[in-house]
């Protein structure tokens, strides 16, 4: 018998892994309903969340998908605080509790706009609107332009972190699939990262750039990446393929909510 931390522990992940997987569904939805040519363009995470939430039936999604996200950043935080993982004090397992504790900062903005959404205050504003007035705040400030480029260049790493994470499915190091393996889930998860992977690269790229030209207005979010994929030749298909992605990382959410179990990873000696 698990002791009564330790499950609570697990029921946290499987709620938040669960919020967490609704919403990238949702982002999947809409950028393939903006491919297939029902959309001028797609839409980021607030602007998926507003048009579902904000909609008669989407009441039925808001209580759970907000609790969800509440449970998906306490539980970023527990990781990087914890140290569930075992990733260490050294500068690499740093690196990695750093990057938890961002996510968990970033779905928790994430769980007060839904709330926002569902609560009728209606304050959210675009993905862009919002990393355009961080940026250009953080550009007002001495030294702005250096902290921007290093948040690129930080996103532009997580974008391929993922790639790796996705490759060498180093991502079952952090879940086993419970009680027996389940081969669908790491093959949704590879692709579902690797989608995560283009929008981090893309967003990253935006923020160097804007770095470069001091210029907030060359900084994107979500919708911003999607909107750049689908300008290119071909936007409708590739467009079409992250969306699919999106939605596979959002059944992976699922799946880990249903089967998964966060593991501790053995640190590394000597």
């Amino acid at each position: 018998m698990k002791p009564r931390r330790l499950r609570g522990t697990i029921w946290l992940a499987r709620a938040g892994y669960a919020g967490r997987g609704v919403v990238f569904l949702i982002l999947g939805g809409f950028a393939g309903w903006a491919a297939l040519g029902h959309a001028t363009r797609p839409v980021g995470t607030t602007g998926a969340l507003h048009s579902l939430l904000a909609s008669p039936a989407g009441w039925a999604l808001a209580g759970p998908t907000v609790i969800g996200l509440v449970c998906f950043a306490a539980f970023r935080a527990l990781e990087a605080i914890a140290d569930l993982h075992g990733y260490g004090d050294d500068l690499y397992g740093a690196l990695h509790r750093a990057a938890l504790a961002a996510g968990g900062l970033f779905y928790a903005g994430l769980a007060v706009v839904a709330a926002s959404i569902v609560l009728g205050w209606d304050v959210a504003r675009s993905d862009d609107a919002t990393v355009r007035d961080w940026t250009a705040w953080l550009l007002s400030m001495p030294g702005g332009g250096i902290l921007v480029g290093i948040a690129g260049f930080a996103t532009v790493a997580t974008g391929i972190g993922l790639v790796v994470s996705a490759l060498r499915q180093s991502f079952k190091q952090r879940v086993r699939v419970k009680p027996k393996p389940r081969p669908y889930v790491t093959a949704i998860g590879i692709v579902g990262m690797l989608a995560r992977a283009v929008v981090f690269l893309l967003v990253g790229a935006f923020l160097v750039f804007a770095a470069v030209t001091s210029d907030p207005q060359q900084a994107a979010g979500f919708s911003g990446a999607l909107e750049t994929i689908q300008r290119q030749p071909y936007g409708g298909p590739l467009l079409g393929a992250t969306a699919i992605g999106l939605i596979a990382f959002g059944l992976f959410g699922v799946s880990e909510a249903l089967f998964a179990e966060p593991e501790r990873r053995q640190k590394k000696r000597g």
